[in-house]
């Protein structure tokens, strides 16, 4: 028996220091009379609440006597007549036991949950709790006890300190990325679970391992925490997907094409350029305007707004370019309505990107960046990025030139090339997957999306569509698409010289002229044009009105651009 309980002594030390060394409890204790000569207290000031270390707090009932240090005894006097209470609270963990001193003088006693608690006698009908509140009673049961106390000493139990259990994760948090963006968990909380069943917010301290920006793919994202010698992980899942290019982007730099104001307006207005309109529109006394000095769009003040088109693709992020010079202060966000679909920005001098929630991204929605507070906002260019690649923007011609920027693969009915051309007319030939830096026929009205491709295919040969270099061109037997009488012609530029921008094309002949040109007179609208952009393979089949068939049976379809019949 001696032996056993020898041992039973030798195993409680043990804990007790291996305990210890863990900080599996802790304790404090202050001394009324130590804080009053390193607080400055002053004689019979009412003081409401004592810092006793940085894990607990006391704090007192003020008005009346209540809360007074005495100088006289070194106590903090606490009187039943004034309702008298003093309040222990543990910032982050659980109390054990509260432990009063009372000095020379005291005549009464302080009751937690209706028992007394003599001096120096540990309370420990507190333990677990965050917060125990001691009310005042005299000695005797009648009004007016005075309870003075002299020190106080607490323990308690602070989160976290028992062995490590599991973590969790909780919160809103990206799970979706693009090649070359930085990772992030903004807005995850790693919470570590421990064995007494207390918590604590670890976020800071847990790494986050198996992702790689630079792959694309579906990614288990391993989360871990270490306690001690204990280390607990998650997973969660995330995707990265191809590299974000700007699908639009709008060029406030210039006011060329815009034709923008340049004196301060505030009725709503809508402005095109290169097929694409925006709706402004100023606040009450605030307008907007485009500044010829700093070459920038301007509006002011809280509520004014740039509405931007309709897009054909899953809208992720709009990214907006601020102007030296603008306001630091001004704050402003994107809505779709009343609701704001991503983060409030400060300061138009810096450029900002407004991820747009998950819920928000759908095709066609309409976004307006919107003014917050009473200052100017500068814009000098938006960029639109999405789940989809733009490519093209038609006209109610029916008709438009393109070139591509990237690889990319066109829904049926959408996207052509010419092939021969004579003075009774042009040849076309529709083309699906198309390497970048291709002049295109873009047919049927609204912006056109196409998917982007993994690997470049074969240019379209022969074309006899140039680009754009931003030069003039004056032939006869070099056409540019103009707009008569509501069809889409290509006129020669003998007769009318025109600029050819960079993204659009031009129709090079090469010794063959027409002197009324050649109209596009076929405006029907068909195809596919809500396609996502996301990595695809070869040998998509559609049918004859543009929709993808897993399963043709027979008849007439679409493959790699070529009409194939199954019989």
């Amino acid at each position: 028996m001696k032996k056993s309980l020898l041992l039973k002594s030798l195993l409680l030390l043990c804990a007790l220091v291996v305990g210890s060394m863990n900080g599996w409890a802790d304790n404090a204790s202050v001394s009324i009379s130590t804080y009053a000569s390193a607080n400055s207290w002053v004689n019979e000031t009412a003081y409401s609440s004592v810092t006793i270390d940085s894990h607990v707090t006391a704090s007192s009932v003020t008005g009346g006597n209540n809360g007074k240090y005495y100088t006289s005894d070194n106590s903090w006097r606490h009187y039943e007549g004034d309702n008298g209470a003093i309040t222990i609270a543990i910032a982050s963990g659980t109390l054990n036991s509260v432990t009063f001193t009372y000095g020379a003088g005291n005549s009464g006693v302080l009751k937690y949950s209706g028992s007394n608690v003599a001096s120096g006698t540990e309370c420990t009908a507190v333990d677990g709790e965050t917060s125990a509140t001691f009310s005042v009673a005299h000695s005797s049961g009648t009004k007016n006890g005075n309870v003075r106390i002299t020190a106080i000493t607490v323990t308690y139990t602070p989160a976290g300190s028992s062995p490590l259990d599991h973590i969790t994760l909780s919160g809103t948090y990206p799970t979706e990325f693009h090649v070359g963006d930085a990772f992030s968990h903004t807005g995850m909380t790693v919470t570590a679970h421990f064995e007494d069943t207390s918590t604590s917010d670890v976020t800071g301290s847990a790494t986050f391992t198996g992702y790689n920006m630079s792959t694309t793919g579906n990614q288990t994202v391993t989360v871990s925490y270490t306690k001690g010698a204990v280390t607990k992980t998650t997973t969660y899942n995330i995707t990265v997907l191809p590299a974000l290019t700007a699908a639009v982007t709008l060029d406030f730099s210039s006011n060329t094409n815009w034709s923008f104001p340049t004196s301060k307006t505030v009725d709503s207005g809508t402005y095109t350029n290169s097929g694409y309109s925006i709706t402004l529109e100023g606040s009450a006394g605030n307008g907007y305007y485009f500044d010829t000095t700093n070459n920038n769009l301007l509006l002011g003040k809280s509520g004014a707004s740039l509405t931007l088109p309709a897009f054909g693709f899953n809208v992720s992020k709009i990214k907006v370019y601020g102007a030296t010079g603008a306001s630091t202060n001004v704050k402003f966000n994107v809505f779709v309505g009343s609701d704001d679909v991503s983060t409030e920005v400060t300061s138009s001098v810096d450029d900002h990107e407004f991820v747009i929630a998950a819920e928000k991204r759908a095709v066609g929605t309409i976004y307006i960046i919107k003014v917050n507070n009473a200052y100017n906002m500068r814009i000098s260019k938006i960029e639109v990025f999405g789940n989809g690649c733009e490519a093209g923007v038609v006209s109610n011609a029916g008709w438009a030139t393109y070139v591509t920027t990237s690889d990319v693969e066109y829904p049926a009915n959408t996207a052509y090339v010419v092939t021969t051309a004579s003075g009774s007319g042009l040849t076309l030939a529709e083309v699906t997957e198309v390497p970048a830096e291709t002049p295109l026929l873009l047919k049927g009205e609204g912006a056109k999306t196409a998917i982007a491709l993994d690997a470049a295919p074969a240019a379209p040969a022969p074309n006899k569509l140039k680009k754009g270099t931003g030069a003039t061109i004056n032939a006869a037997d070099k056409y540019v698409m103009v707009k008569r009488g509501g069809k889409a012609v290509f006129a020669p530029t003998n007769t009318n010289p025109a600029t050819v921008a960079v993204g659009k094309a031009y129709l090079d002949l090469e010794g063959v002229s027409l002197a009324n040109g050649f109209v596009l007179d076929d405006s029907e609208t068909t195809g596919i044009n809500n396609v996502n952009c996301n990595t695809i393979t070869n040998n998509r089949i559609f049918d004859m009105q543009g929709r993808e068939v897993v399963r043709p049976t027979k008849g007439l379809y679409i493959v790699n651009g070529k009409k194939v019949v199954i019989k």
